[in-house]
């Protein structure tokens, strides 16, 4: 047996020396499928019946308007929200694709890449196979962990990946050629997340802060000129096709309102209070990068050492003002696990085989752990609310009915899948959320309940005034408030 193990190694090593590239494909493909399965709420065979607990109301949401723009849905008209136009995009590719397993070869494919760049980082870093293989279990782990595949940042992520690549190796390689390249790449970044969540673009501002820090100092000013023309020729070629599109289909303005003007209005709103969750990522975030900056300075190149903490205070003041939610930080995971992976390669700690074997079986078990959570909470404490609301709303109204004449009032996309009814109002998840940053969510709500298209509301049962005590005033409770615990079904008088 162990010679058969010794044979196969040798066989590995050897496919991995003639074939490095398609190595890392293999490679990648592999565990994304894992990390796809453990993080996906919606494409995870894990999950048959659709999911519609807290922790999947926006990736449900998005799953949704893809169904609806497919159908027929305009962005903005019929779907109201504070994204951009490009997840939209997104969803509805996915939704032509073939819905969920749409989105499961989008999320496939783009976690792929992802891996795919992070080995071609930890290459120019010299890593071992090994502790290659280990950085993207932690990177896996930080993923099943967070559980948000299919929101804003995880879609925005694979965007990140190639521009932190080549200034990284510009900087290694010395090569201005890599950094433009970099910047070409951080240009079609900041356009793309600009048209999914705007203020994410903060991401590709930390990496033009630590350029201009590495040119300047270098008195590279024309280069550093000629780059910057460059970056913002590709984001206004790369962020305006949305307007082209928005223009061309009738809603830009509409677009420029929600999408940007009322983000700008949300990102400020949510500064208000923090999750316990986020008090904690937070604390790991701040602790975890001070301590790798200012323990390993003498190990590092001052570039390098700049490049981390440039980015780290960047980022970290920005997540630290409006990461309200555990999700917006999970665009902070590559620099984590890129700025780990370097420490240990210059401080030479992988070539202590004792601690590297330690590291991968911490790794791969941290990812087994974060991959079992989420199935082990769902089917224990939230399955059976799912379950209910399904059954519940299904055996009170008709097919018809759901399909055309019911709302759900602050339920979730994930309820709308399940219960099988079709939202004909644009502000039609999460109501009483949305009317604490928009203005008219409350009064446009009630002009839908008057019309003839709403017949049937259904309520969650923490839904409180002005919108609960308007619709008790005109429509009448179907059976009564204990039939079910979760939600209150209303029929028009």
């Amino acid at each position: 047996m162990a010679n058969l193990i010794k044979t196969a190694k040798e066989k590995i090593s050897a496919f991995e020396a003639k074939h490095k590239y398609l190595s890392f494909c293999i490679v990648s493909l592999i565990l994304a499928f894992f990390i796809v399965v453990a993080s996906s709420a919606i494409a995870s065979f894990f999950y048959p019946h659709m999911r519609a607990d807290d922790f999947t109301n926006d990736p449900q949401f998005f799953y949704l308007t893809g169904q609806m723009i497919k159908n027929g849905a305009k962005p903005y008209v019929d779907i109201n929200d504070h994204k951009g136009l490009y997840v939209f995009l997104y969803e509805t590719l996915a939704a032509y694709l073939g819905g969920r397993f749409g989105l499961f070869f989008l999320e496939l494919l783009t976690t792929a890449i992802e891996l795919f760049i992070f080995q071609l980082i930890f290459d120019e870093f010299k890593a071992s196979r090994r502790l290659s293989i280990t950085m993207l279990f932690v990177f896996g782990a930080i993923m099943a962990g967070m559980f948000q595949y299919n929101n804003t940042e995880e879609i925005e992520l694979v965007w990140l990946l190639p521009g932190m690549y080549f200034y990284l190796r510009g900087m290694l390689r010395n090569s201005d050629k890599d950094f433009m390249i970099g910047t070409v790449f951080w240009g079609v970044q900041a356009g793309i997340t600009f048209n999914i969540r705007a203020s994410d673009i903060m991401f590709a501002f930390a990496a033009v802060c630590f350029y201009a820090y590495y040119m300047l100092s270098r008195k590279k000013f024309l280069t550093c000129l000629k780059d910057a023309g460059i970056f913002l020729g590709v984001f206004a070629l790369t962020a305006a096709p949305a307007y082209v599109i928005a223009y061309t289909q009738g809603y830009l303005r509409i677009m420029w309102d929600s999408a940007i003007m009322a983000n700008i209005s949300y990102t400020s709103s949510v500064t208000s209070g923090y999750s316990e969750t986020s008090v904690f990522l937070i604390v790991l975030f701040v602790s975890t990068f001070a301590y790798l900056h200012f323990t390993n300075i003498k190990y590092m190149k001052k570039d390098e050492w700049m490049f981390f903490l440039i980015n780290a205070l960047v980022i970290g003041l920005y997540e630290l003002l409006i990461a309200k939610f555990p999700h917006y930080w999970i665009m902070c995971a590559p620099l984590l696990v890129v700025n780990l992976a370097r420490i240990i390669t210059v401080r030479g700690l992988e070539k202590k085989p004792i601690l590297l074997k330690g590291f991968s079986c911490f790794a791969i078990l941290a990812f087994v752990i974060a991959a079992s959570i989420q199935p082990i909470m769902y089917y224990s404490s939230m399955y059976e609310k799912d379950a209910s609301i399904s059954q519940y709303v299904k055996s009170s109204i008709s097919e018809e009915d759901r399909e055309k004449h019911t709302i759900m009032v602050d339920l979730s996309s994930g309820n709308y899948i399940a219960c099988g009814v079709t939202p004909h109002y644009k502000d039609f998840v999460m109501q009483s959320w949305h009317s604490r940053f928009e203005d008219g969510i409350v009064e446009g709500l009630k002009e839908y309940l008057a019309s003839d298209d709403c017949k049937y509301v259904v309520v969650f049962y923490q839904t409180g005034d002005p919108i609960r005590s308007y619709i008790e005033s005109n429509f009448d409770l179907v059976g009564d408030k204990e039939d079910n615990r979760y939600c209150d079904i209303y029929v028009k008088r």
